[in-house]
């Protein structure tokens, strides 16, 4: 994609190459004068249902990945749970990422049921809990208490699966 704004940016900081097709990624090419002005006022435009189901999926199949596969995989194997921080980060960063991936008018076509609209303090409850389990399977892994991380892995699956059994149609 040509950006004018990415010639000008390498000329004036190098380095500038992947902050200016960012740039122009989320707002255009360099627009001159009021038109440039205008843009920045207001902002990115928000996100289609399309992109945010997108967001979503992506982000429920890299925490299962996490959880179901490299957490298991550590607890399974016995190993130093202190070498692993990044597996219970991610899950807690994604939990807390959650409710602002379903605003009002998002559903689309996706397996989320109606219920998290009209529970909406019920369902940002659960994305709390499974932050919360989350934040605590890293303190214990970096604790280096494998027996806890093992059993705290299990809460962490118990918060996922609370919060899709009741929010997730099945499919």
């Amino acid at each position: 994609m040509f950006c004018p704004m990415e010639s000008e940016m390498r000329r004036a900081i190098p380095g500038a190459a992947t902050l200016s097709l960012i740039l122009c990624v989320t707002n255009g090419p360099a627009m001159p004068g009021r038109a440039a002005a205008a843009a920045v006022e207001q902002g990115p435009a928000a996100p289609t249902v399309a992109q945010l189901i997108a967001a979503r999926r992506a982000g429920m199949h890299m925490a299962a990945t996490l959880l179901l596969t490299d957490i298991r995989r550590i607890v399974a194997g016995r190993e130093d749970v202190r070498q692993h921080q990044h597996e219970p980060d991610g899950i807690a960063l994604w939990a807390a990422a959650i409710p602002g991936l379903f605003p009002a008018g998002s559903r689309g076509e996706s397996r989320a049921r109606p219920e998290i609209w009209q529970n909406r303090a019920d369902f940002e409850r659960k994305a709390l809990d499974l932050q919360q389990a989350a934040e605590e399977l890293a303190r214990r892994g970096a604790a280096g208490d494998t027996a806890g991380y093992a059993e705290q892995a299990r809460v962490v699956q118990a918060a996922c699966n609370a919060c899709h059994t009741l929010y997730r149609q099945p499919g």
